[in-house]
């Protein structure tokens, strides 16, 4: 399965609201400390987008139901949270989005660390149809931490404040006119479904805009069922003992989609 197509207009609109907002996102001037995001700062910036994407698909101004306003509020404060002045963000490079743009990464997602940190290691049976032992809970944040999984195996370097939130805000603003397109016929708790090529392995799924990985369903491959709050572009990994695959496509998951195919 494949992500939502979009036009070059679509992705050019993309990139506009991403320069023209990116001070609101973050500034030099006023960054809060690493770890740290306001909420409010959240809630203005997400109206703002809001209002420029509904202009741009000619939909009502404020086309968001409350919970999908209060989800993308969140996803906008947890990666806030990333920037800070003086240092430089972590990004995921080749990660699979139309755009070509690596996408910055949540340090504070033990899932992520758990990944980046296991990246390219193999259990014995990890082609096995059998099931695994759960996988272990990801090291501790730790700027030596940090340090090491950036010289390390996983496709991860450091990237400027400047380039990783012009990623985010790009890749988020896609995000929300997607979630537009659909936001009328678009269920709260969409129930999915996930099959996958291999057997006896752990699903984690994660947005188009942040590297934040998440549990897919109770239950190993395949198939692996669970709800999504938003229609949108998204990206899975699995695990299985300390194996760790990713499928390099996204996969559009909304209204007309709520099938895939992941391949590990």
């Amino acid at each position: 399965m494949s992500e939502q197509p979009r036009s070059d207009q679509d992705m050019a609109f993309a990139r506009v609201l991403a320069e023209k907002y990116r001070g609101q996102f973050f500034d030099d001037d006023q960054a809060p400390r690493f770890g740290v995001s306001a909420n409010h700062d959240a809630s203005i910036l997400l109206s703002s987008l809001e209002l420029q994407v509904s202009r741009y698909i000619d939909s009502p101004p404020s086309f968001l139901p409350a919970y999908l306003r209060r989800l993308f509020e969140h996803e906008i404060a947890l990666a806030r949270r990333l920037f800070t002045v003086g240092h430089d963000v972590l990004v995921l490079r080749k990660a699979g989005n139309g755009f070509g743009l690596d996408v910055i990464v949540d340090v504070f997602n033990r899932r992520a660390r758990r990944a980046l940190s296991r990246w390219g290691q193999r259990d014995l049976d990890y082609r096995d149809d059998g099931p695994a032992v759960p996988p272990l809970p990801g090291p501790p944040l730790t700027r030596e931490w940090i340090d090491d999984v950036a010289r390390g195996p996983a496709p991860v370097r450091f990237a400027s404040g400047k380039e990783g939130s012009t990623s985010f805000l790009t890749l988020f603003s896609d995000a929300l006119r997607i979630s537009a397109t659909t936001a009328s016929s678009a269920q709260p708790l969409q129930v999915y479904t996930a099959n996958c090529n291999l057997k006896g392995w752990i699903l984690e799924i994660w947005p188009q805009f942040n590297y934040s990985p998440m549990r897919f369903g109770t239950m190993m491959t395949w198939p692996v069922t669970d709800t999504l709050p938003t229609t949108g572009n998204y990206m899975f990994q699995g695990l299985k003992g300390a194996s760790v695959q990713q499928d390099p496509t996204p996969h559009y998951l909304g209204p007309s989609r709520t099938q895939t195919l992941v391949k590990l």
